[in-house]
């Protein structure tokens, strides 16, 4: 299978979402865990409109693609971090961000991220401490992810 990578992908992607299409990509690294792994694969779509918590993909300062979440928006520009990161990226300009993670499937598990419903299933299924008290409670979760994929 042939890949593409860093600023070829970046081009790709920026094209393809520029026309209103859809690219899916696999996930590497760990940064956007429990919720996007390393060899997940995310479907990436048009953004309307930029918010804080959307995970995207912008195009960093050095040329690499980063997927992670807006935590902050200032003065015509996003600062992104990665879920499981400590600190934040540095500010890219709007016109960086290539596009909007709009899926998340992998490990049994499909995730419409636009739709809040099974963006939030997602968060349930994969951060187990917020639920140990209620094992019975995760298996519905499970289920409704099942039906929802």
């Amino acid at each position: 299978m042939d890949t593409v990578a860093g600023k070829d992908f970046l081009h790709l992607a920026s094209e393809v979402i520029s026309r209103g299409g859809t690219i899916p990509f696999v996930a590497c690294g760990a940064s956007m865990s429990p919720l996007i792994a390393d060899g997940d694969t995310v479907i990436l779509g048009p953004v309307s409109r930029l918010r804080i918590g959307d995970i995207v993909l912008v195009g960093n300062p050095d040329g690499r693609p980063v997927l992670h979440r807006i935590v902050r928006k200032k003065e015509g520009k996003v600062v992104t971090r990665g879920d499981a990161c400590f600190e934040d990226d540095e500010a890219v300009p709007f016109a960086s961000v290539i596009g909007r993670a709009i899926r998340v499937s992998g490990k049994g598990y499909n995730f419409h991220l636009t739709c809040p419903f099974g963006y939030l299933t997602g968060i349930g299924i994969l951060r187990p401490t917020h639920f140990r008290k209620y094992p019975a409670f995760r298996n519905v979760l499970r289920k409704i992810a099942r039906l929802l994929g």
